[in-house]
């Protein structure tokens, strides 16, 4: 007992706590923690304010906030007299109250109400009372509507009709402001109209009480959004009423917007609604609704649609057995399928809808003007609500006719014309088709029709032309149809035909010719389109005088062919197709199958390469190449498969090419035989093998290339014996090979993406080594050097030098040893570039070079010069660090060979940094070098190929020490040359780039007649010898020469001066100007006696102060004045003195007279002023030998002519002494 007893306790203290724990949820519930623990059953957040539940009292919510992925909800109060039990077991509340309820909804996630079967009303007992509320719909993050200040007034009460309600509210869209109101009301009735039982039931409202309805709605500026904005405009202005109980049951509305007028009445006044005849709605149908339907028509401009009711009764309930009609307008709308296609105009389309019993048959009837074409259709519609209709009871009652239908409405302009006339009409069981356009002629299709299907009664002949961008012109086509059956399931379509024409011409294809197919016949046999077999015949000729399939295949080939085909899947599992020419036969079995083109089996041809044939194929580079004589070839191609349209390669591509004799010429004969070529292309790879025999010599070139740049992948060639003169003979002239590498070499070439090695042997040049190309496109050498050995003919040299001013005397042997190279690529290896090109960014090339050459001896006017045991060092090994360079070499020179050999020496060593732009091009601009060198008895003659005219300037040989440090074009620069015709010591610092002297610059010149056509040529001067050298004297102060950016502006000297002294010149030029001046004898020579000439520079003008010469040993002149070297211009003036004037001419003069006469010109075209020279004179002799008017208008002019002829204003004084005055 005491067992049963504690197990009683123990149930009770657990129902008594179950019941505690219920009893305490709407506590729990009301407080902050259960509220988070409610949240987490929804998908968003929920705060709330306060909460007041209880089971047995009415419930409070104040300050409730819920925020989701789909709404946002919040109002500040709700409440309702009913308890929680009274919630759960009636599901009913009692006056609820909700107080600024705000909703925001994204229009995307609004989801669809489930249909209830009893009044939404009727759990909300005692009424709904909503206060200021808010809705907001949203799309796409942007509000397209809100609805403000929301009222809802709701008065229920089971016991009492009537129910009442009333909403009211604000409305905006963007700037527009509307408002809407709605009132109705449920009240007892006395009777039951048909109308307010339907509407009862509906409502799920007890159909044993008569009911009265009333309801009116009235909006004003009502946001519409998504579908509807698009349909009918942004905004709807709509008032309906509804009236249905004991009186007339009506309805009306109307309906206005920016697209839309609508105006609509019914009355029920026994079991149908009748709609009013005048009911009306006029739509403007735009671009944005269109669109929606996603047809691939473009509507450019709206369509204006009226739409009429005419006699339409409604059985209420029974909806599917509507009568009546409905008229469709549409008007002045454009339409086109594509921006390509000319636009359709909507001129005038009417569709009428109508029936005797919606459930059993709707008639449709339509006339339509589009463009400058009618259409007219009439058909019936059977069984309208049970789906859509079996093309048999389509068909059967069928009429239809269009002239000049526009094609382009459905994209077939390409092929029907741009217009189609048709005509199609059913009876008793027979369809007639015609149709006819500029492209299509098919007359009195006649079909039977059967439930099962279509079946062409009789045979049907159809002309059509065929236009196609590959045809020259369009092409009549005839198509035959025996047999053509569509039934319902248009997989089991069965045909039979033939489709011919006598002629196809395809455009011009180039040099491979044009082809036309004459008297072609395709014939089909498809017992369904699972299954068809087709056959096919044609001639195919090649136009013109010559072709490349011409030349190959013959004038002619006769095509047959068969297959068959599955047309549901566009696949052609089987095609054979042969074609047979005069020389050569083609056979080719393929297949089609999900837009892959297939090749089975190989192609060969055999045939014969013709001389027009070889022309046609050559590249333009090898235009001198020609076959001499006619060849047997064959060709061969693999198995493949090619995807389209797209044009891949599904799997490589394989081709064959072979020619056992091939007798070619161009500038000299060869003959190629065993050519063996294969061709593999897929679509990223490309793979070409060769070899073949060419005279005595063979070549293999294997190449994997990658798509579509070419760039090499990999790359093996050989060339063995190979003769240069067969190279020679394809390239131009300045082109040859022969003279650099000798009548034959062997070459082994092996590249891939990441090594490039080389091994050439030849009579005059051999390379042996290997570089690594890296994944930033450098050149890297490997370890092992890269060496060159070069024989250096004279005929070589000839080809390299066709200006040079000397001779290589007899071969030389040059050594090239590269132990490092590193430089950036411009591209990586092609077919048309194999050998990689470097890009000479001095920046980033790393290199360690050395040159040797034991004997280079060059030879001009007899006069033999050498360059012993020539070695050269260039070293770069990190960027960082400078370029070290060093060249060591013995000199020597012989005048002739009888003459004594004079030996010398070339040293030079340095090093160089900051010698690049910031486009890795060599600068000067920043400059640093530390250099010094020595050179010995060094023939000119070596000189004149880097600087022509070395020898005029030097004499046969130079000798000079240099030394330079430079940094940032910065530091010291000395220089010593003594040589036969020149000697000159400069000192001097660089400043920013600017050449000063540190101490005066003395030279001394020889002047021979080489020197003088350098210097005098633009004087107009021949030197023939001079008495002693030439003396240059420039002051170390106030010197300025710019060595960054040299300009002739920024060029200054203070004190400078040219000691001529007394040079013997040739009586021609400037010297026998004066000869005609003075009038006196020619002599073959003549003597100039030069003084001291001082001149300065500054901002590129040279002023040269007054100097005297003693011209022909007894006239002294005197010269002054500018010589402009940025503008190369002249502007002197030659004095003649008046005692040179005395002499000469026997004239009185004063003593300190001098007579000026102009010397100017540009550069290379000096020349003096003789004809005022002898006006001036003229003038002199006039006044002194008394002939000169000397009164009256004439006596003034010849003063003042002479007196301008006399001023000695600009004449600067003499400047003593001279040194014939000793």
């Amino acid at each position: 007992m005491e067992n049963k007893s504690r197990l009683g306790w123990w149930i009770g203290l657990v129902f008594l706590s179950l019941f505690t724990l219920i009893a305490l949820i709407p506590t729990v519930a009301s407080t902050q923690w259960g509220i988070e623990q409610l949240s987490r059953f929804v998908p968003g957040k929920i705060t709330v304010k306060n909460a007041h539940l209880s089971w047995f009292r009415g419930q409070t919510i104040e300050g409730f906030h819920y925020k989701g992925p789909q709404a946002t909800f919040t109002f500040e109060h709700f409440s309702t007299d009913s308890s929680l039990v009274t919630l759960l077991l009636t599901q009913r509340a009692a006056d609820t109250k909700l107080i600024s309820p705000k909703l925001t909804l994204e229009t995307s996630q609004i989801a669809k109400r489930e249909k209830k079967h009893s009044a939404f009303f009727l759990p909300f007992k005692g009424g709904v009372d909503i206060q200021n509320g808010y809705l907001a719909i949203k799309s796409n993050q942007t509000t397209a509507a809100e609805f403000q200040a929301i009222e809802v007034h709701l008065n229920i009460d089971e016991n009492a009709l009537p129910i009442t309600l009333t909403a009211s509210g604000k409305t905006s869209s963007g700037p527009t402001v509307g408002n809407f109101n709605i009132t109705g009301q449920i009240a007892s009735g006395k009777t039951n109209s048909e109308l307010s039982k339907w509407i009862t039931g509906k409502l799920g409202l007890p159909k044993s009480t008569p009911l009265n309805y009333t309801l009116d709605v009235n909006l004003r500026n009502f946001p519409l959004t998504g579908t509807l904005n698009a349909a009918i405009g942004p905004t709807l202005t709509l008032q309906t009423e509804l009236h249905a109980g004991d009186a007339e049951d009506t309805l009306s509305l109307s309906a206005h917007s920016q697209q839309l007028n609508a105006n609509i009445n019914a009355k029920a006044p026994a079991s149908s609604l009748l709609i009013a005849s005048g009911s009306t709605a006029n739509w403007q149908i735009t671009p944005p609704f269109w669109q929606i339907f996603g047809t691939n028509l473009r509507l450019l401009q709206p369509v204006q649609g009226n739409f009429r009711a005419e006699s339409i009764e409604i059985p209420i309930g029974m909806w599917n057995q509507a009568t009546g009609q409905v008229t469709a307008t549409f008007t002045d709308g454009v339409i086109t399928p594509s921006a390509k296609d000319a636009p359709v105009t909507i001129s005038h389309t009417t569709i009428q809808l109508s029936t005797q019993n919606l459930q059993q048959a709707l008639d449709i009837a339509i006339s339509s003007a589009l463009n400058n074409g009618l259409l007219t259709a009439n058909f019936t519609y059977p069984q309208p609500l049970e789906g859509a209709p079996t093309l048999y009871a389509l068909l059967t009652k069928l009429k239809a006719k269009a002239t000049n239908f526009p094609t382009a409405l459905f994209g077939l302009s390409d092929y029907l014309g741009e217009a189609l006339n048709f005509a199609i009409e059913s009876d008793n069981n027979i369809l007639d088709i015609s149709a006819s356009s500029n492209l299509l002629n098919a007359r009195m299709l006649e079909f039977k029709i059967t439930p099962q299907a279509l079946q062409l009664r009789r045979p049907a002949d159809i002309r059509y032309t065929l236009k196609s961008m590959y045809l020259t012109s369009e092409t009549p086509i005839s198509i035959s149809l025996s047999e053509l059956y569509l039934p319902s399931l248009w997989q089991q379509m069965r045909f039979q035909g033939q489709l011919s024409a006598s002629q196809a011409t395809l455009k011009p294809l180039g040099s491979y010719g044009q082809i036309q197919l004459i008297d072609s016949n395709l014939s089909i046999n498809a017992k369904t389109l699972h299954d068809a077999s087709f056959t096919f015949l044609s001639r195919m000729g090649f136009i013109g005088q010559t072709g490349l399939f011409k030349e190959l295949l013959g004038p002619a080939l006769r095509l047959s062919g068969q297959g068959k085909a599955d047309l549901t899947e566009r696949s052609i599992p089987t095609l054979k197709l042969t074609a047979t020419g005069k020389t050569s036969e083609l056979q080719i079995d393929a297949a089609l199958d999900d837009q892959t083109l297939i090749l089975k089996k190989p192609i060969k041809l055999q045939t014969i390469l013709t001389k027009k044939a070889f022309n046609l194929l050559k590249p333009e580079a090898l235009s001198n190449l020609s076959l001499v004589q006619d060849a047997p070839i064959s060709f061969a191609l693999d198995p493949f498969k090619l995807k389209l349209p797209e044009f891949t390669w599904q799997s490589a591509l394989t081709a064959n090419f072979k020619a056992p004799t091939l007798q070619l010429k161009s500038n000299q004969p060869f003959t190629i035989t065993n050519l063996d070529t294969s061709i593999s292309l897929s679509t990223e790879t490309t793979a070409i093998e060769t070899r073949g025999h060419i005279q005595d010599g063979a070549f293999d070139l294997s190449l994997n290339l990658n798509n579509p740049d070419s760039t090499i992948q990999k790359a093996d060639v050989a060339f063995t014996s190979f003769s240069t003169a067969v190279l020679d003979s394809l390239l131009a002239p300045e082109q040859s090979l022969s003279n650099t590498l000798g009548s034959t070499f062997d070459l082994n070439l092996d590249i891939d993406p990441k090594r490039y090695q080389i091994h050439l042997t030849s009579p005059n040049l051999s390379i042996a080594g290997a570089f690594k190309i890296d994944t930033h496109n450098y050149i890297n050498s490997t370890n092992t050097p890269l060496t060159i050995t070069y024989l250096l003919t004279p005929e070589a040299y000839r080809n390299y030098q066709k200006t040079a001013q000397f001779t290589l005397a007899s071969p030389a042997k040059i050594q090239l040893n590269i132990q490092q190279l590193k430089a950036p690529l411009k591209s990586k290896p092609t077919l048309k570039t194999p050998i990689p090109s470097i890009n000479w960014d001095l920046s980033q090339i790393l290199i360690n070079l050395k040159a040797r050459s034991e004997e280079l001896t060059f030879t001009q006017n007899k006069i033999q010069a050498s360059l012993h045991n020539l070695d050269l060092h260039l070293k770069k090994t990190t960027l960082s660090d400078p370029v070290q360079f060093n060249l060591d070499a013995g000199v020597s020179t012989q005048k002739n060979a009888k003459a004594k050999q004079q030996s010398g020496s070339i040293q030079l060593a340095g090093s160089l940094t900051d010698y690049y732009d910031q486009n890795g091009h060599f600068s000067t601009q920043n400059l640093s070098t530390d250099l010094s060198g020595q050179i010995k008895q060094m023939p000119t003659l070596l000189l004149d190929a880097l600087a022509p005219d070395s020898a005029a300037l030097f004499g046969d040989y130079l000798n000079a020490t240099l030394a330079a440090q430079i940094h940032n074009m910065n530091g010291t620069l000395t220089c010593a040359v003594t040589s036969p015709h020149t000697t000159f010591k400069l000192d001097s610092y660089l400043a920013n780039g600017i050449l000063h002297l540190r101490a005066p610059l003395n030279a001394a010149f020889t002047l021979t007649p080489a020197l003088s056509s350098l210097f005098l040529k633009d004087a107009k001067l021949v030197a023939l010898s001079a008495e002693k050298p030439i003396r240059l004297y420039i002051d170390s102060q106030n010197v300025a020469i710019p060595i960054r950016n040299f300009n002739w502006q920024n060029v200054r000297m203070g004190t400078a001066r040219l000691d001529f002294g007394k040079i013997i010149v040739a009586s021609q030029g400037s010297a026998a100007d004066l000869i005609e001046i003075f009038k006196i004898r020619r002599p073959n020579q003549i003597t100039l006696w030069f003084a001291p000439m001082d001149f300065s520079i500054k901002s590129g003008k040279m002023d040269i102060q007054r100097t005297e010469i003693l011209y022909d040993a007894a006239y002294q002149i005197a010269i002054w004045g500018r010589i402009n070297f940025p503008r190369r211009y002249v502007d002197m003036t030659l004095g003649l003195t008046a005692q040179s004037l005395q002499r000469a001419l026997n004239l009185q003069l004063p003593p300190s007279y001098v007579l000026t006469v102009g010397i100017e010109g540009p550069f290379g075209n000096v020349h003096i002023d003789k004809g005022d020279a002898i006006a001036k004179i003229a003038l002199i002799i006039a006044d002194q030998s008394g002939l000169a008017p000397r009164q009256g208008i004439a006596g003034g002019v010849f003063g003042l002519i002479q007196g301008l002829a006399q001023d000695q204003s600009n004449v600067p004084p003499p400047r003593p002494p001279f040194p014939w005055s000793n």
